[in-house]
């Protein structure tokens, strides 16, 4: 019997800070535990927004309720996905009500643990770190105007730090993009330390300090990074959650421990039922005895000519009904067009009996909802599918007139191809694309067809007319997005498409 055990210690701190123009503490936090495991929640109200309090704390009780009513084992990321489309929609709800609240919005950052599976989330700028084996890892990337300043090159990770417009988030529940990064399911490993954040504490508080913090004991890790935040400026809302893992350990149960299964001891039958067998297996042979001794009448048949007479007789209707009925012969004509028709049958496989093939081959399930919106919102019917067997790098393919296959979590996994939401989006806007005016994959060599590599990379044409196809989803981004070296665009030379795939090449790290 396998099984596994995870303890955790949770600690939180939350602080208004020393700005004295901020009244209120904006920021809110929540833990949860449910069959979905183990919810942690951390949002920032937007700054001088009207109702930044309201927001973050209706977010954090809509995600929480989302997961006690409609969670579904197995479900985790859209779980996620579908829980902060219902915090957008109560928080519209909210504004709808009261116009006062308009404007109002937050920040999100989310970890889920179950069993030793972990996933996060995040929209905004509030983070996530991860302290293991000794290092510190920022598992989230901002949503704001500096990150992509940074990302673009036009500043320095230093030069973000103190720039005019860190606070400036491009991504926040409550606004027209509220869709957030979604990552996992990952490993726990024991001695992990998960610390779930505001901007208020990282803009004051380095990398190298978090980390010293999160090895103390983690309550004591929180009073102290509110307490050095608030002695450096203060001059945000501050809340720090740190998750601490002390046991994750799979393990088998020993022998001492397993159940033992008792033989059962064999019971003797009661002795008068022993005498009454005895008895009459006995007069059962003397019987038979009495049979073979008995005298032959003259002229009567023995018992083995009597038994060969009956299996004659019993023989001769069989032969005669043979020789009469003779079964027709079937036309060689005939017998030649069936066997045709079932050739013609095998070559000819239906459309969708090679999707649930592809469906299986590939270990496809059903998309966040959002990303499926995404392709109608392209005009295209085509349905949208996550997988989890690509082969190699080839993690999208491509059924013209019924499907787009896209390896989600690799495609988003940070130590991966690390792609935020937009770009996946651009992907699928060329995916849709490339669909367009081709034929339908058929015949029996289906397999071969559909994972035949390709060459070369995306042709400028068809990289332009994505583009404009994703205008229509998002005519802001659209320029900047597919245009960009830093962001989308670098993919133009890395996309190598196949008839019915396309294979992406890991993007090589900056050199220093």
């Amino acid at each position: 019997m396998d099984t596994s055990t995870v303890r955790l210690r949770i600690a939180s701190q939350t602080d208004i800070g020393r700005n004295p123009s901020r009244s209120k503490n904006e920021d809110f936090l929540g833990q949860f535990e449910g069959d979905y495991g183990r919810l942690f929640i951390v949002c920032d109200g937007m700054g001088g927004h009207a109702g930044g309090d309201i927001a973050s704390r209706l977010v954090v009780e809509s995600v929480h309720k989302y997961f006690e009513t409609s969670y579904i084992p197995g479900n985790e990321q859209d779980a996620i996905a579908q829980s902060v489309d219902f915090a957008q929609e109560r928080l519209q709800e909210a504004v709808r009500t009261n116009p006062d609240l308009t404007g109002m919005g937050t920040t999100l950052v989310l970890l889920l643990i179950k069993d030793i599976n972990y996933w996060y989330a995040h929209c905004g700028d509030s983070r996530l770190y991860l302290s293991r084996n000794g290092a510190l890892h920022q598992l989230t990337k901002d949503h704001s105007e500096v990150q992509s300043l940074v990302d673009s090159g036009v500043i320095t990770e230093d030069q973000a730090s103190t720039h005019p417009n860190r606070g400036f988030v491009t991504r926040a529940i409550g606004g027209p993009n509220h869709i957030p990064d979604i990552a996992g399911p990952y490993k726990l490993q024991q001695d992990d330390v998960f610390l779930l954040c505001t901007d208020g504490l990282t803009e004051y508080v380095k990398n190298r300090e978090l980390l010293q913090q999160m090895r103390e004991e983690p309550m004591i890790a929180c009073v102290n990074l509110v307490e050095m935040a608030n002695d450096r400026g203060g001059g945000d809302n501050i809340t720090a959650l740190i998750v601490q893992v002390q046991q994750c350990t799979p393990f088998k149960l020993s022998s001492a421990d397993a159940p033992v299964s008792r033989k059962r001891k064999k019971k003797l039958p009661p002795l008068g039922i022993v005498a009454a067998v005895v008895v009459f297996g006995a007069a059962v042979i003397l019987y038979a005895t009495s049979l073979r001794r008995a005298p032959r009448v003259q002229g009567a048949p023995t018992q083995t000519e009597e038994v060969a007479k009956t299996e004659t007789v019993a023989k001769e209707p069989k032969q005669i009904k043979a020789k009469k009925v003779k079964a027709p012969k079937k036309p060689k004509v005939k017998k030649s067009k069936d066997k045709t028709a079932k050739t013609q049958g095998q070559q000819a496989q239906p459309s969708a009996q090679i999707e649930s093939s592809v469906d299986e081959l590939l270990g496809a399930r059903e998309p966040i909802a959002s990303y499926q919106e995404l392709v109608t919102k392209l005009g295209s019917k085509l349905r949208l599918k996550f997988i989890t067997n690509p082969k190699d790098n080839q993690l999208v393919y491509i059924l013209p007139g019924q499907a787009i296959y896209i390896a989600y979590n690799e495609l988003q996994a940070r130590d991966k191809y690390n792609m935020p939401r937009d770009q996946i989006e651009a992907l699928i806007a060329l995916a849709v694309q490339l669909a367009q005016g081709k034929a339908p994959l058929a015949g029996n060599d289906w397999m071969n067809k559909l994972q035949a590599p390709g060459i070369g990379s995306v042709d400028p044409g068809s990289f332009d007319a994505a583009r404009e196809l994703y205008k229509k989803a998002d005519p802001v981004n659209a320029e900047a997005l597919f245009n960009s070296a830093a962001r989308f665009g670098k993919y133009q030379r890395l996309i190598t498409p196949g008839t019915f795939s396309l294979s992406i090449e890991l993007p090589k790290a900056p050199t220093p």
